[in-house]
């Protein structure tokens, strides 16, 4: 099962500005003949004095650990670097497309990929792990789901993203988890799409970045985030309809919202009594929303 990977949205200033930012102590780590090059000559034309002044560091060797491809350099020090070279903004782009990122010394903690830009299928994990996952604040990320083979899908689309490989595990009679601990994902989800962290009860809602750009991108965020937390009985059931659960009541008045803008009528959220809400998708309404909002989720798609 693919996504499309069109349209894109480019979010690699708000990256760069993020990092810059952080508190995170996130490393690039990437370099080639291109980057040595242009490096050559700031080394050649500073000493090594001068060079730990214009950085900004310590202990110069931080600079050529990562010139040597032994170590990442943290953004920060990296874009001093590039204001000293006449064609910064193209080889920062390359650098970011081509980097790896990690936090961390000897073990490279989390080390991944961080795409820069957001696709159907990238938009699709966020919707869905808005849904099913969660962010511990010590970095560990879990994504919880009922299905195996769901999770390998997911397990895929972490693979084409961030270039992680993680298989989802047994923990229960009918539960399976994708875990692991990466730093620079924590960041990423938190600080570009704004996730929250610990407890997500009464905290999530549709990205700004996602609400605000396209609507193909925001159309598979929700597919994403009804794979994960929607019901949707049987066919055969006659009171067959879709409903979209959640704690948090800011999402699905957000969802609500949009499918009223595409002509597809559902009942408002409203609470269960136990402490969260949903959306009633009614029954005359399924073709219209299915045919903008399919279902993905192997024990969805053909019920």
């Amino acid at each position: 099962m693919n996504l499309p990977k069109e349209p894109s949205i480019d979010i690699t200033e708000m990256i760069l500005e993020e990092l810059e930012n952080t508190d995170y102590k996130i490393k690039l780590k990437y370099v080639d003949s291109i980057i040595k090059d242009q490096f050559t000559t700031i080394k050649s034309s500073h000493s090594l004095i001068e060079l730990k002044d214009i950085l900004k560091i310590n202990n110069i060797r931080t600079f050529y650990y990562w010139f040597n491809g032994r170590n990442g350099i943290q953004y920060k020090h990296l874009k001093v670097l590039l204001s000293l070279l006449p064609d910064k903004n193209n080889l920062t782009r390359h650098i970011l497309n081509k980097a790896t990122f990690y936090s961390g010394k000897g073990n490279r903690l989390g080390e991944c990929k961080l795409p820069l830009f957001i696709s159907p299928e990238l938009s699709y994990f966020v919707g869905y792990f808005i849904a099913d996952g969660s962010i511990s604040k010590y970095g560990n990320l879990v994504i919880t789901d009922s299905s195996r083979e769901h999770l390998q899908f997911i397990s895929s689309i972490l693979s084409n993203q961030f270039k992680i490989s993680k298989r989802p595990i047994k923990t229960g009679a009918h539960r399976y988890e994708i875990q692991f601990c990466s730093i620079p994902i924590r960041f990423y989800l938190t600080r570009i799409f704004g996730l929250p962290e610990g407890k997500k009860k009464g905290k999530t809602k549709i990205p700004e970045i996602i609400l605000n750009e396209n609507f193909e991108i925001l159309r598979w965020f929700i597919i994403g985030f009804q794979d994960g937390d929607a019901y949707k009985p049987p066919e055969d059931d006659k009171h067959n309809s879709i409903m979209l659960w959640q704690s948090s009541l800011e999402i699905l008045k957000q969802i609500y919202k949009i499918l009223l803008e595409n002509n597809i009528d559902s009942y408002p959220p409203r609470s269960d009594g136990r402490g969260s809400y949903y959306i009633y998708i009614p029954r005359k309404e399924l073709y219209k929303y299915l045919e903008k909002f399919p279902f993905m989720h192997p024990d969805k798609m053909g019920s």
